[in-house]
């Protein structure tokens, strides 16, 4: 991600919205839908940023959303939220990118919290043994009360 909040790298972005789409083609080369991932980046405050994330995190998709959380990072911000309420998967194959921001984090000593209500989505962290890494919380309201 530039300094302006633009996403970079294999994500597409609507700059004006600060979106990115990262969509991937099956064996026909159509659009398949459902591995799609879609980020949406907010500043709640100057130094919190919040990366709302829609749609399938697994294998192929969290790569794209591990650069744009590394761009966060290397920013430096007080604390990153990463909103996982919208999504409709959670492949335990993506949860090593969202461990290995958590620690980059913790080195650098940055706030991070995951917001999901979904018990899939909890229940994908806890059966990969990460959930105690994350402050997990239902709405990103509730993670901004818990990180100040």
């Amino acid at each position: 991600m530039t300094k302006d909040g633009n996403f970079t790298g294999a994500a597409k972005l609507a700059t004006a919205s600060r979106d990115a789409v990262a969509m991937y083609t099956n064996a026909e080369g159509f659009a398949d839908v459902s591995r799609t991932l879609t980020f949406h980046l907010d500043h709640l405050r100057g130094d919190v940023a919040v990366v709302h994330a829609s749609g399938c995190l697994d294998q192929t998709t969290a790569p794209d959303l591990q650069h744009v959380l590394d761009d966060l990072l290397a920013a430096v911000p007080w604390a990153i939220v990463i909103d996982l309420s919208a999504l409709s998967v959670l492949n335990p194959g993506a949860v090593a990118s969202l461990v290995e921001v958590a620690y980059r984090a913790g080195e650098a000593n940055i706030g991070i919290c995951l917001v999901s209500a979904d018990l899939t989505i909890n229940g994908v962290l806890a059966s990969e043994g990460v959930a105690e890494l994350f402050e997990i919380q239902p709405a990103t309201d509730a993670a901004l009360r818990v990180l100040s």
